[in-house]
């Protein structure tokens, strides 16, 4: 069997892979206007002027809301979380799509505990799409949400942004800030940056890569959430009801090229009546009906028929008739004959036709001349 060489290990495209920027994740361009009218909404709050407040959009399309220090959601009326809990209720048509989260602090102590790490420190290394604050991002956060690849809605905010004192990373044990003596902020702005990245790319970062920074006690925690809105139709359930509806209509078949729809149960064309059948007499009147001649014959009175006789008599009359305009007669009584007589010859009639359908000589009539 012919052997194929194996392809030669190259540690400088390794590198190159690890270093290459993790792409973003994929942002719906609804869930991004939502959480930019929450935030339009919370700027404009009297509650905000003193603290920073920051929304963001969750890979899995939730909506997650935070303030400096953990959003502590309290059942007090009038307070902030009440106030946006009931905002988010008033306007069911903007975020009723939506699940929506308030998330608390990641360090024991809360302090230094900024809105966009607790959302970061909650949702994971790879569970941001958008995030955007009431005020303008710290260098220290810019520069980690940068690191990580998270689209920010506040990168060409012009505002300048505050001084940090302190700011604690949401992942790894290390805090920065201006309270690090003898220790310049671009120095740590380069070292946050550097052991970002490598916590991004899943690489192990120790304390001896904390130079700048100072290292912790303890590696921060996952924040509690609150749960503050429930999504009350989504598309996909949208599109399960008017399935389910379609399927339960009545279905219909064409009726035919003018596009006309009738169902299948749907009588087409008018009602059909049984109208009673006439057939004319030798002398241009009319014979009773087989539907009333039923009637005649069911009656047990001589009197019921129309001509007085009974209503055997009155079924074979039209034969009688016949029968003596064949023979010559004049329509009257037959030579000879009475009542009686024409009902004799009736009978006759009946007999000979019956036997004229047999291959023998018909024989003549026995009516008398």
């Amino acid at each position: 069997m012919e052997q194929y060489p194996e392809k030669a290990f190259d540690p400088k495209a390794k590198a190159k892979a690890e270093a290459a920027p993790k792409a973003k994740a994929a942002l719906d361009p609804k869930a991004q206007a939502a959480a930019d009218s929450l935030v339009d909404w919370l700027s404009n709050q009297e509650f905000t002027k003193d603290s920073n407040y920051t929304v963001a959009v969750t890979t899995g399309g939730d909506l997650v809301v935070s303030k400096v220090d953990g959003l502590s959601v309290t059942t007090k009326a009038g307070s902030p979380g009440q106030k946006i809990i009931q905002h988010v209720k008033d306007n069911d048509a903007t975020y009723g799509n939506y699940n929506i989260y308030a998330v608390g602090k990641f360090t024991r102590d809360g302090l230094n505990n900024h809105a966009e790490m607790c959302i970061f420190a909650y949702s994971g290394k790879d569970g941001v799409a958008y995030i955007k604050c009431t005020s303008p991002n710290c260098k220290l956060c810019k520069r980690t949400l940068e690191a990580y690849n998270v689209t920010n809605g506040n990168e060409k905010d012009p505002r300048e942004p505050a001084s940090q004192v302190g700011w604690f990373h949401p992942f790894l044990p290390v805090t920065y800030g201006t309270g690090r003596a003898n220790k310049a902020i671009e120095e740590q702005l380069t070292e946050l940056e550097k052991v970002s990245q490598m916590d991004a790319s899943s690489k192990s970062v120790d304390k001896s890569s904390f130079v700048y920074g100072g290292e912790t006690p303890s590696k921060p925690y996952k924040p509690k959430v609150k749960f503050i809105h429930e999504a009350t139709q989504t598309e996909k359930t949208a599109k399960e009801s008017e399935e389910k509806k379609t399927s339960g209509r009545k279905s219909i078949i064409p009726k035919g090229g003018d596009g006309s729809t009738f169902s299948k149960t749907k009588r087409t064309g008018p009602k059909q009546t049984n109208a009673p059948r006439t057939k004319p007499s030798g002398d241009g009147n009319e014979i009773k009906s087989s539907r009333g001649r039923k009637v005649a014959a069911s009656s047990d009175s001589p009197g019921d028929t129309e001509s007085g006789s009974s209503g055997k008599a009155e079924d074979e009359q039209p034969i009688a008739r016949r029968t003596r305009l064949q023979s010559g007669g004049d329509g009257g009584k037959a030579k000879g004959g009475d009542g009686a007589a024409n009902t004799a010859v009736g009978k006759q009639s009946t007999a000979r036709r019956a036997r004229s359908k047999s291959p023998r000589k018909r024989r003549g009539s026995s009516t008398k001349r």
